[in-house]
């Protein structure tokens, strides 16, 4: 009997795949096959979407927009693409269409600094602003040629029309105006600590519609958890630090009242004027 013919096709190509050792390469067993996913009913595809877009927590946008594909360094390292769950909305136009909706109503997103806010209006368009449903802002003031950039950033709120959540967190612009009334004397005073004057806060009072909105101070609330706390609570003097800083935090809290009031129209104009209601013993009833 005549056995295969050397170098021909039995030995060089059908022998060796015969005699080769099996691996368990998890490569190797990927199904490269396709899956109807528009196919799906609405019901089904939204809930992939729910699952896959609603994230817990707040989103914090990046500083500098990420890449998509992999790319050399200067050294000649390869850096890998950053793994984004966005990148399933630039698979096809329905895909996009029907997800970008739900991921930018059902998401908190909290902009660190007003400038993110200012890009995040002028790249996203006003379709994205729509969806926008709810939104942290931390506070942060500096004047250039005479302008404040508050007063250029809470206006940009009323292009969110969806908007139902706002909170606006400041950093002492509240808490660190309980100062003393002289250097040498321990008496506090909170005569500049009126939250309508601080810059920008008084277009809050012009947004419409938004079912929960909030101005916080973190000095502020520290300040009064530690006269809450205070072995001498609720005794103080009038003029004590803290005293000044429960008094403020209740004309704060006012002004949050008045700002859900605003919501509705209703815009309580004597909490906006350089008046000091807020150290008086009984505030301005809302409007």
């Amino acid at each position: 009997m005549r056995g295969p013919i050397p170098g021909g096709v039995l030995e060089t190509q059908v022998a060796p795949r015969l005699m080769s050792p099996k691996t368990d390469d998890p490569q190797s067993r990927v199904s490269h096959s396709t899956f109807p996913f528009l196919s799906l009913s609405p019901e089904l595809r939204n809930r992939t979407y729910d699952m896959s877009f609603c994230m817990p927590g707040q989103l914090q946008l990046a500083s500098r927009p990420t890449f998509a594909h992999a790319r050399k360094r200067r050294d000649g390292s390869v850096q890998k693409a950053a793994d984004s769950v966005l990148s399933l909305l630039a698979v096809n136009r329905q895909i996009h269409d029907e997800a970008v909706g739900l991921f930018y109503h059902r998401n908190t997103f909290v902009f660190e600094h007003s400038m993110r806010l200012h890009a995040f209006m002028q790249s996203a368009g006003p379709r994205r602003h729509a969806f926008v449903c709810n939104l942290i802002l931390h506070y942060d003031s500096f004047k250039r040629a005479g302008v404040d950039i508050a007063d250029l950033t809470f206006p940009l709120l009323r292009q969110l029309s969806g908007l139902q959540n706002l909170e606006v967190i400041m950093h002492g612009e509240l808490g660190h105006k309980i100062v003393k009334a002289f250097r040498w004397q321990p008496r506090c005073s909170i005569d500049g600590a009126n939250p309508g004057l601080i810059p920008g806060i008084k277009y809050l009072s012009d947004l419409r519609g938004i079912r929960d909105i909030k101005l916080r101070c973190s000095i502020l609330e520290a300040k009064h958890e530690d006269a809450l706390n205070h072995t001498a609570f609720p005794d103080f003097s009038a003029d004590s630090e803290h005293a000044c800083a429960i008094k403020l935090a209740a004309a704060l809290d006012h002004f949050n009242a008045a700002l859900r009031k605003a919501q509705e129209g209703k815009v309580s104009q004597e909490l906006l004027q350089d008046n000091k209601w807020h150290t008086r013993d009984i505030f301005p009833a809302l409007v």
